[in-house]
């Protein structure tokens, strides 16, 4: 059978197999996008408690790690055995995680969603209102350039429409029977919603105490069946994985709920209208790097410019400011360099992962490349050093097309 496999011809046969299978898939995405679309979403809908708990174990990791630690440090009766003093502490450390999840919560479902509804009801109900007055404020203000009025014009009226489409479709819903069904489908939703919520946090709480024994069951398994050099690439490789994904949520979560609580308090400060609304879209979305500040700025900006022009104006002045404190202060004291990319890199997978899946895709495409990259990186400079080559790029680089000498250029010679 070893014979048979190592055969030229099964070789270019299973080739062949995985080349054709991979020309079907793509004809059938290309030519049918929906069914594809609806795979990938029956798959989301049945691994989303699956996703929320592996999410809150990567944020919660930390918390639990710290508080089990600390209990197992501070607890010492007589009766208590190490292994029974270090359940004790994961014990105690479950619960309090699952209070703080549960408090988290307890806060968003009742306080800020609440008034978010409230304000996108209050926003829904003077849009007509307000646009028209947008397009008396373009006459008045800016008629001697007309492009930027009817510029204007063009906004308000494609916004006023799209604005009464959206209330007609989700809101006037005709006949009882249609009602009926939004109302079941909106009770079924929330149940589903609730369910999942309540099985992630089950699995968060699973992973969180279990985690070692499922490494060390990986570990147990990668060594049985792989070479003891392609068992440590791996090792190398989910530790990787590991510190980046923790690393890089963490922060990003920590980070976007501080931007949040700026915005709001400044917005309060100023006086601009939807001061809850707007802070909450400016957080969210700045868990997105270098995209998330314009994706958040860019509508919230357009909101209050429809209430008042000149309010917008502050609004823009402010959440510069904000972003440049972010940018140079706040976001690398709590990142850091868990990253590790450069913004070319940061900007091209932000690109690919929004291009294939969406919102998700732009927020956990700058990790995953994280890691593929920085893994890529250390198994070339391995490569490198076993060759008694210099690792850093720095010694690879050529500026021979300026008339540059490299050599002069990296020791800091000064010019003649």
């Amino acid at each position: 059978m070893k014979e048979f496999f190592k055969s030229v011809y099964v070789k270019a046969g299973v080739a062949l197999v995985i080349s054709g299978a991979i020309i079907i898939l793509i004809n059938r995405v290309v030519n049918h996008p929906d069914t594809i679309s609806n795979i990938l979403d029956s798959i989301t809908s049945v691994m989303m408690p699956i996703y929320i708990g592996l999410i809150l174990s990567f944020v919660m990791c930390p918390i639990y790690n710290r508080l089990v630690k600390g209990i197992f440090g501070r607890t010492s009766f007589a009766f208590m055995t190490d292994k029974s003093g270090l359940l004790y502490a994961r014990i105690m450390s479950s619960l309090i995680v699952v209070i703080i999840i549960f408090v988290t919560l307890g806060m968003f479902f009742v306080t800020i969603i609440p008034q978010i509804i409230t304000n996108l009801a209050g926003l829904i109900n003077v849009m007509p209102e307000r646009l028209q007055g947008l397009q008396l404020w373009a006459e008045e203000n800016v008629g001697q350039f007309p492009q930027i009025a009817d510029a204007i014009n063009r906004f308000a009226n494609s916004s006023y429409e799209t604005v009464i489409s959206w209330v007609e479709e989700n809101i006037l819903v005709d006949g009882d029977g249609s009602l009926a069904a939004e109302l079941s489908y909106g009770i079924i939703s929330t149940v589903r919603g609730i369910i999942n919520i309540f099985i992630g946090i089950l699995l968060c709480i699973y992973l969180l105490n279990y985690k070692e024994r499922l490494f060390a069951q990986a570990r147990k398994a990668t060594i049985s069946v792989c070479s003891q050099k392609r068992a440590e690439e791996l090792h190398e490789f989910m530790s990787i994985a590991n510190k980046t994904f923790i690393g890089f949520l963490v922060g990003r979560i920590i980070d976007a709920v501080v931007i949040g609580c700026i915005t709001y308090v400044s917005m309060s400060v100023i006086g601009l209208p939807y001061v809850l609304l707007i802070s909450v879209i400016i957080g969210v979305t700045n868990l997105i790097p270098f995209f998330g500040p314009f994706i958040g700025a860019i509508p919230s900006f357009f909101i209050i410019f429809l209430l008042d022009p000149m309010q917008s104006v502050y609004f823009l002045i402010m959440i510069l400011l904000i972003q440049q404190l972010d940018g140079n202060i706040i976001g690398p004291r709590i990142v850091g360099d868990a990253i590790g990319l450069s913004s070319f890199w940061v900007i091209v997978s932000i690109l690919i992962g929004g291009g294939f899946f969406g919102f998700i895709g732009m927020f956990l495409g700058v990790p995953i490349f994280a890691i593929i990259y920085t893994y890529a990186d250390k198994t070339f400079k391995k490569k490198l050093k076993r060759k008694d080559l210099p690792e850093h790029t720095e010694n690879y680089l050529n500026y021979e097309s300026y008339g540059v000498d490299k050599e002069d250029l990296l020791s800091g010679k000064k010019r003649k």
